[in-house]
């Protein structure tokens, strides 16, 4: 806001602070670092351009910007999934049920109907800890299973 500038610098530096206030004011918790040299050689912005990141992440989340669509001024936004869907963490996932051999088919599908994933053994030779179960059907519940047991 100090610096002498020309008059179409200026123009652009009061234009960019103005924006830079609008955002503060709808998010003021948000990190904005302004580069005014950043345009990565695409001339057809004609107004802001952005790029997000995440908190802790290495890569761009979006890129875009305002620009012109033949003679309609337009903004756009470019999102890279694969960026994102890194940034996220991942779903837990729900509580994996042992389900014995003979047990009651009507109480596995009720614990599913509940969320949770339930596997059957199908041999002997099935046990919890084989299939990565943390809890077992006992009776018509999902009891957890002791670590020591």
């Amino acid at each position: 806001a100090a610096a002498e500038l020309p008059p179409a610098a200026r123009a652009i530096a009061d234009n960019a602070a103005a924006i830079v206030a609008a955002i503060r004011a709808r998010a003021p918790g948000l990190r904005i670092t302004l580069d005014p040299v950043e345009f990565r050689g695409l001339h057809y912005h004609v107004g802001v351009a952005f790029t997000l990141y995440g908190p802790g992440n290495t890569g761009e989340l979006a890129r875009g910007g305002r620009y012109m669509s033949g003679e309609e001024p337009a903004t756009g936004m470019t999102l890279y999934p694969d960026v994102v869907g890194r940034a996220v963490a991942p779903p837990a996932e729900p509580p994996r049920v042992f389900i014995p051999r003979g047990a009651d088919a009507a109480a596995a599908a009720a614990l599913r109907a509940q969320g949770f994933i339930t596997l059957a053994a199908l041999s002997d030779s099935d046990t919890p800890q084989s299939l990565r179960c943390s809890h077992i059907l006992r009776g018509t519940v999902a009891a957890p299973i002791e670590e020591n047991a």
